[in-house]
């Protein structure tokens, strides 16, 4: 399966109109705003405005109109900044009532006690280095200020290493979907999960 579902992946993604598609995403959350945590990022951790958008554009040239529109739509981006004032990174986070995944397809419905996680990028020489930790520290206060509760987000299934992140930060996995995108129009189909350490150890292990 695994090596069926990287051959997919692999042909979506460097044939033009390639016309099918397979992703198989699981779903993770975390109850309550998070508490604070020791990091051993010692730069910034700060929400991005109207005036950061030029330098995040320069930076992250592949996504300049993401990153606009996303303001515009008030959707909430957090950035970090080394102790030379570069960025290093951002996160981005949804309050709106739904959320269109991009490559997918599939509308991600946004409960209202909740924020959707989703677009966290690290450059290569900061990852491990605290800077995902100083991210989630920001986004427990802007849970605070927004009066949310609950944070959500989806792993890719080959995304190990994002997983192993969530998890030992005390998110859970609720749920799995598995999306058929088929000539554009995506077919989606959704299974509860029951977060145990069998699945835990298949899914980082597989």
């Amino acid at each position: 399966m695994k090596s069926a579902y990287c051959l997919l992946k692999l042909l979506h993604e460097n044939i033009p109109f390639f016309p099918l598609a397979y992703f198989n995403y699981y779903f993770l959350e975390f109850s309550g705003i998070p508490k604070k945590q020791p990091t051993r990022f010692d730069g910034q951790i700060i929400q991005a405005t109207e005036k950061n958008l030029k330098e995040l554009i320069q930076t992250f040239q592949q996504k300049a109109k993401k990153f606009s529109d996303r303001l515009d739509h008030n959707q909430i981006i957090i950035l970090a900044r080394d102790l030379d004032g570069r960025i290093v990174g951002y996160e981005n986070l949804d309050l709106s009532s739904e959320h269109l995944e991009s490559h997918s397809g599939i509308v991600i419905k946004i409960p209202p006690n909740s924020i959707y996680l989703y677009d966290a990028y690290i450059l290569p020489e900061y990852r491990l280095k605290g800077v995902w930790i100083g991210f989630k520290n920001k986004i427990s206060e802007i849970m605070v200020e927004h009066n949310r509760r609950r944070l959500f987000t989806f792993v890719d299934y080959e995304n190990s290493l994002s997983l192993k992140s969530h998890l030992q930060f005390g998110f859970k996995i609720y749920e799995n979907r598995k999306i058929w995108k088929i000539f554009g129009k995506p077919f989606c189909f959704t299974y509860p999960v029951q977060h145990d350490l069998n699945l835990i150890r298949a899914l980082l292990n597989h």
